[in-house]
């Protein structure tokens, strides 16, 4: 069932069960926490936590659910869990501060083998310098005049050592000694600092606090730094023993608990999903009753009653049945569809939704997008590997409905669509007679039979032509040297014919929209005019494009259909030899016939429709003004009515959608060409990949080239002509559906039916 959301009109933060969907959010903020803590102790990982609509739609719900108490036990385990994971990080810290220090007092004895004596002076690199930089002589620790050098110690970050290093620089003045030694691990650095006076100290314990820089031994604390590396050890030791017992608690509790969370993450979505749709439901006043309203198809009727029914067994609930009332709104639009049908209708619902009752260009699409394509991309030699590409992904669909990457998903989804391809491929590449640039001989036996030529005394088996080529092109032209020019005129030909065939096949559609509506109006108003538009010239031409094919022109002239159709709309009823294709005395006057009933189709898509809406809005607004909305009710439930607009609106409408017809039929028709550039395309780089690869290796002679050229035939191939060509035939082949064929009839601006689930819900979110 597809909800009607009853509370539209409502703001969002009014409606009854707001609070429950804020509690909620705050909720899954928590429950995230969670599984950050639950994944970085390795409890979980992040393919555990990945929650697929499937699963949320097959977990069964909890119908005893009590909102608060569930979201409060998250919310207490979270706590619970945050703070040991607190205490873990703190007693982390502690052992790293504490290891820092170790290493330092570890280092401090071998700084101190090379500590400068007062009696030396060094610049602000170490190097000895005049001793009047230096207040006289003295010890280096416990002088109370501070007149002598002491000597800071700590861990610095190696990637700020350069940085502490030049200000300590700058704060002496130069006057310092500075020594530092990697440690081992963590990227740090141990360093010690030698300087005069307090004032100095205290100007670099400063900065050291600004740069996160710690300090852990000062001259003039006077502290013994092998009682103190002892202390620090045991200390350390303690640390390690307290951080490895909670870890080893949190990671049991953790596993205890893992369950819970991926019940938690399932359970939380589906409670969002059933708050979200209560609340489009609408509370009868101090009644605690719910209203809701929706669509159902009519085969699934019965299916909600029962759900409703096993919903409220046993519960003394008081909930009333189904009641079929007359629809409010739009009315969704619902297919079934099955594997095979899913691809397409994809393709055609994403450019747009039919309207409910309005024809699914789905149907026909099935078996034309694939023929576009093919058209295209017709080759059996490359049809072959797309065909055999599909069937694999048809025989494996199994295993690849399982996988999780993206590419292999893709395919599978539009797996029976890429076998069709294929089929269609191969089936006009045997037209074209076309395997990789490359003629088939296979159907001379129907071409040539046994007679006696001239010159022979005795029969001649294949000796005399019977007729023609059984199937597809001849390979004779293979070797012609007409043969681009033969193959380009029938190729752009069958373009014409297939575009303008598929075009009026969508007016004839589109006739039947207009019959399921009811709109006889739109019948009289458009499609006659537009259907007499397309048949006298368009489909004249199909006409004379196939008549001049079936005509033996051997020993006459043969005419130029172009000149044929300029002469027809530009010197109507004139009629010059070398454009007669058939009866003269009937060409002529028919053509004539026809440029007329095209220029009369034009005014009458324009005016007829406009002035028809006017007299029934003019004849509406004379009537009573109850029966004015008796009238607009029939006219709004029909779903397409003008009577609510005004003349001047539904006359610029005409206006732009007559001129998009007739414009657009004729740049449509010239958009079908891209069939036959694209196929030419395919043939022509098919024939330079095998000429310039294969035939080169092979002229050379040399077995190490044919090697290399072969492999390189075949890489050509595979990058070219099997992913990029393959690409652009398909979305040709869509642009053409799309744009040429469904706007003849589709209005596309239909609502899709949307049950509710779990699965749509989590989809959308």
């Amino acid at each position: 069932m597809m909800f009607t959301d009853l509370q539209a009109k409502v703001q969002m933060f009014a409606r009854k069960y707001i609070k429950d969907i804020q509690r909620i959010n705050d909720t899954e903020r928590a429950l995230r926490n969670i599984q950050g803590y639950f994944t970085a102790y390795g409890a979980l990982t992040e393919l555990d936590l990945e929650i697929s609509p499937d699963i949320i739609t097959s977990e069964p719900r909890d119908p005893n659910i009590d909102l608060y108490e569930f979201t409060e036990e998250i919310r207490a385990f979270h706590r619970e869990v945050a703070e040991q994971v607190q205490s873990s990080r703190e007693l982390q810290l502690q052992c790293e501060r504490l290891k820092d220090q170790l290493q330092v007092l570890t280092s401090l004895d071998s700084f101190l083998e090379g500590q400068p004596s007062t009696q030396d002076n060094f610049d602000g690199m170490g190097v000895p310098l005049d001793r009047s930089n230096l207040l006289g002589p003295g010890k280096f620790q416990g002088d109370q005049n501070n007149q002598f050098l002491n000597h800071l110690a700590g861990v610095c970050p190696v990637l700020k050592l350069d940085t502490l290093r030049k200000q300590i620089f700058r704060i002496t003045r130069g006057n310092r000694y500075f020594r530092s030694e990697a440690l081992k691990e963590g990227g740090k650095a141990a360093f010690v600092v030698w300087f005069m006076g307090d004032y100095t100290r205290n100007m670099i314990r400063k900065f050291c606090e600004w740069m996160d820089v710690e300090i852990f031994v000062d001259s003039s604390e006077a502290v013994d730094s092998e009682n103190l590396a002892y202390e620090v050890r045991g200390q350390l030791k303690n640390n390690e023993e307290l951080l490895h017992h909670t870890d080893h608690n949190l990671k049991s509790l953790m596993e205890t608990r893992v369950n819970d969370v991926l019940r938690w993450n399932v359970a939380l979505k589906q409670e969002m999903a059933i708050r979200v749709l209560l609340n489009q439901f609408r509370e009868k006043k101090n009644s605690g009753i719910l209203q809701a309203e929706g669509w159902v198809a009519k085969a699934n009727v019965h299916l909600v009653e029962e759900a409703m029914r096993v919903a409220t067994m046993g519960t003394g609930a008081n909930v009333r049945m189904i009641e079929k009332i007359r629809g409010k709104g739009v009315k969704p639009t619902y297919f079934e569809t099955n594997k095979f049908t899913e691809c397409v209708q994809n393709l055609i619902d994403t450019y747009g939704v039919p309207r409910n009752g309005e024809f699914n260009p789905t149907v026909p699409s099935i078996v034309t997008f694939p023929f576009l394509f093919a058209m295209m991309y017709g080759d059996v030699f490359h049809g072959c590997f797309l065909f055999l590409g599909g069937f694999w992904l048809c025989w494996n669909e199994e295993a690849n409905a399982k996988a999780r990457g993206e590419f292999i998903t893709g395919l599978h989804f539009g797996r029976y669509l890429i076998l069709m391809m294929g089929v269609f491929a191969v089936y006009n590449g045997l037209i074209y007679n076309d395997v990789t640039s490359m003629s088939i001989n296979g159907f001379n036996g129907q071409q040539w039979e046994t007679c006696t030529p001239q010159g022979y005394d005795e029969p001649v088996e294949y000796g005399c032509v019977n007729g023609v080529y059984a199937f597809g092109v001849d390979p004779v032209w293979a070797i012609s040297s007409q043969q681009l020019s033969y193959m380009n005129s029938l190729k752009m030909k069958m373009s014409v014919l297939v575009g303008i065939t598929q075009m009026t096949f969508g007016l004839f559609i589109k006739l039947s929209n207009h019959i399921h509506e009811g709109d006889y109006l739109s019948i009289f108003g458009e499609f006659v005019p537009q259907l007499l538009f397309m048949m006298c010239f368009f489909n004249y031409m199909q006409f004379i494009i196939i008549y001049k094919w079936c005509v033996d022109w051997t020993g006459k002239y043969s005419p130029s259909l172009i000149t044929v159709l300029v002469q027809m709309v530009l010197a109507p009823g004139t009629m010059e030899e070398e454009n007669i294709l058939y009866d003269k005395d009937l060409q002529g006057p028919l053509q004539v016939i026809f440029l007329l009933l095209m220029f009369i189709s034009v005014p009458w898509m324009l005016l007829v429709k406009p002035l028809v809406l006017r007299s029934r809005i003019n004849a509406a607004a004379a009537l009573p003004e109850a029966d004015q909305l008796v009238d607009e009710e029939d006219d709004h439930h029909g779903g397409h009515g003008h009577e609510d607009e005004t003349f001047g609106t539904i006359m610029i409408e005409q206006v732009i959608h007559t001129i998009e017809y007739v414009l657009g039929t004729i740049s449509n028709t010239a958009s079908y060409l891209r069939l036959w550039a694209l196929s030419l395309a395919h043939a022509q780089l098919a024939e330079v990949f095998y000429e310039k690869t294969i035939l080169a290796g092979m002229e050379s002679g040399n077995g190490i080239m044919v090697f290399v050229t072969c492999a390189m035939f075949f890489a050509f191939t595979v990058a070219v002509l099997l992913m990029m060509d393959v690409l652009e035939c398909f979305l040709h082949a869509l642009r053409l559906h799309w744009v040429e064929f469904q706007n003849k009839f589709y209005y596309a601006d239909g609502v899709a039916f949307a049950p509710y689930s779990y699965k749509a819900f989590c989809l959308s979110a």
